[in-house]
């Protein structure tokens, strides 16, 4: 999964408790707010997930024009109406660019309907030269638990980890390249920033100068195998996002290992990211021996220290590895809370 990405979906309707005029539509547990009697449940209808840019058309057809967020208001994004925070939007199957088009539950839509998903612009200082290092970076991303429950298997211990807004970071080394320092957006197209004098303002290059030390204590044994490894962590801190958590310059806080294809189970990526005076792991809020658990952690204010929203949680079973490759997904998902959702004047640069 991870990919954006509309889905025929099957609907659930709910009644809307303060609006006689609106009902709730539930695709899985995200909640989209529809007109009253437009569908019924299970009823199917293409989900057009947050982050989507609407083609002009398709708002027309749906009443949306000039209706959602951004300059061209044409992109989705969460909203309160009438106190029920509705993330994404339903679109009716046979019509606009649906019609006469054979559909089922599951099928992506995202090219039929014309949606790409909503890049922002970078800041400079996350800018910077780059070099192909196709095959040796990390495609990464955590899909949501709301839409896809079936993510994390039930009963099974799940430590839950605060999500922090900042900016994802690669940092690693592998056999045919050297050192590896990217970002989300960077690494995901197969590309790695250069560690030379003109990119040494770079965020991520600042954040791998200051750790690099101790990265190749912890992980340095590797490269006489030949294993490419891989610390994966987040950026946070004044000047990354509109949270900056009351540090006035940038901090790195671990999430992810990986050596070879293997990502390892948190206990080992807590002892190495707390080895040798390391940057250390993304806050732990607890562990829950069933993943709905982790609903009491997810809203609140952060817990490193300022007044910021808590943008929600990261889960994952406590002792489960799981390499890359491996025929199912792994078992990793975000709960993101509904006030981060809808707060004003946010940024999400990767």
């Amino acid at each position: 999964m991870a990919d954006f990405a509309a889905n025929v979906v099957r609907v659930r309707i709910e009644e809307h408790p303060n609006a006689d005029a609106l009902e709730i539509g539930k695709v899985n547990d995200v909640t989209v707010i529809v007109v009253k009697d437009k569908y019924r449940t299970d009823d199917l209808a293409a989900y057009i997930p947050e982050a989507a840019i609407v083609p002009d058309d398709v708002l027309e057809l749906l009443g949306l024009v000039g209706k959602l967020s951004g300059k061209q208001k044409n992109r989705v994004k969460a909203i309160k109406l009438r106190g029920v925070v509705s993330g994404g939007l339903l679109h009716p199957l046979g019509q606009g660019r649906l019609e006469g088009v054979d559909l089922a539950e599951g099928d992506d839509v995202t090219e039929l309907l014309g949606l790409v998903k909503y890049e922002p612009p970078i800041p400079v200082a996350m800018e910077g030269q780059v070099f192909a290092a196709q095959g040796a970076t990390v495609k990464y991303d955590i899909d949501s638990i709301r839409r896809y429950p079936e993510l994390l298997p039930r009963q099974t211990a799940v430590v839950v980890t605060e999500k922090l807004h900042g900016t994802w970071c690669c940092m690693g080394w592998h056999p045919d390249f050297g050192d590896i320092v990217s970002s989300k957006g960077m690494s995901g197209r197969g590309l790695a920033l250069r560690l030379t004098e003109e990119n040494e303002g770079n965020l991520y290059v600042r954040a791998f100068r200051a750790w690099s030390d101790w990265l190749e204590s912890v992980l340095g044994r590797h490269r006489e195998t030949g294993k490419p490894y891989y610390v994966l962590g987040e950026v946070f801190g004044r000047g990354v996002q509109d949270l900056h958590y009351g540090l006035p310059n940038p901090g790195f806080r671990v999430f992810d290992v990986r050596v070879g294809p293997r990502y390892l189970p948190w206990p080992e990526v807590e002892a190495l990211a707390t080895a040798e005076d390391g940057p250390g792991v993304v806050p732990v809020l607890g562990v829950v021996e069933d993943w709905p658990e982790a609903e009491k952690y997810v809203s609140g204010s952060t817990t490193l220290g300022s007044a910021h929203v808590r943008e929600g949680v990261v889960m994952r079973p406590l002792h489960a590895s799981w390499s890359v490759g491996d025929p199912d997904d792994r078992p990793i998902a975000k709960w993101v809370s509904d006030a981060f959702r809808v707060r004003r004047g946010g940024t999400d640069f990767n």
